[in-house]
């Protein structure tokens, strides 16, 4: 399997995913992305099979000393989990989890205000949903993410992303209804390494995106 750049960037690796998610049986279906990079994909995603875009919210947990280790993660509504794998490598010390969760709980409550005025949730129920990132590692984030999404009764409930570590698919698919990805390398070490492009997004990117989205589906009335 090839280490290489496998898409130019994000909105390549949406587009990638396209004739999978076309092929399911999709019924009403909202593509949900993560942010931040996976809004990008999403979006691009969304306007290949004409599907609703909008985002659910997760942050990682770091492990302790290690920033760009995921020892978990938090989405909204709460949602929490603990990476069996990296929980048991680390020492966590005392508090430790009870503080990076009340840190992400904040930056998921700044990122509602910013993305939906502290909105909900858009309504899933009975609807299929696609949640997307830009690529899975430890796929802790995307696991929060589909039980927040889960809670909210959609019809169906897929995964997509264009690349994910292949040691994390089973994980993934416990989860949700089925996990769509167009490359899973044996040797996968970073999201980053198979995106010629990965400039890293902030809330105003996003913002930007889903405003850009709305322009163009809901153009306000003359």
């Amino acid at each position: 399997m090839r280490t290489s750049a496998l898409f130019f960037d994000r909105e390549e690796g949406g587009r990638s995913l396209a004739s999978r998610v076309r092929a399911l049986p999709l019924h009403l279906p909202i593509v949900l992305g993560i942010p931040r990079g996976g809004v990008a994909t999403a979006a691009a995603l969304a306007r290949e099979i004409q599907a609703d875009l909008d985002v659910v919210i997760a942050r990682k947990i770091p492990a302790p000393g290690q920033p760009e280790l995921a020892l978990g993660a938090l989405a909204e509504g709460g949602y929490f989990h603990i990476d069996p794998v990296v929980g048991a490598l680390v020492k966590i010390p005392p508090g430790y989890l009870e503080v990076q969760k009340r840190k992400q709980a904040e930056e998921i409550a700044n990122s509602q205000h910013k993305f939906r005025g502290m909105g909900e949730m858009p309504d899933v129920k009975g609807r299929s949903v696609i949640v997307v990132d830009d690529g899975a590692a430890s796929g802790s984030t995307l696991v929060v993410a589909l039980a927040a999404v889960r809670a909210r009764g959609p019809r169906d409930l897929y995964a997509a992303v264009p690349v994910v570590a292949a040691d994390s698919i089973n994980r993934i698919r416990e989860s949700c209804d089925r996990l769509i990805f167009d490359s899973a390398p044996a040797d996968f070490h970073a999201v980053g390494q198979y995106y010629t492009t990965f400039r890293q997004l902030d809330n105003d990117d996003v913002a930007n995106i889903l405003q850009t989205w709305v322009a163009e589906h809901h153009p306000a009335m003359p």
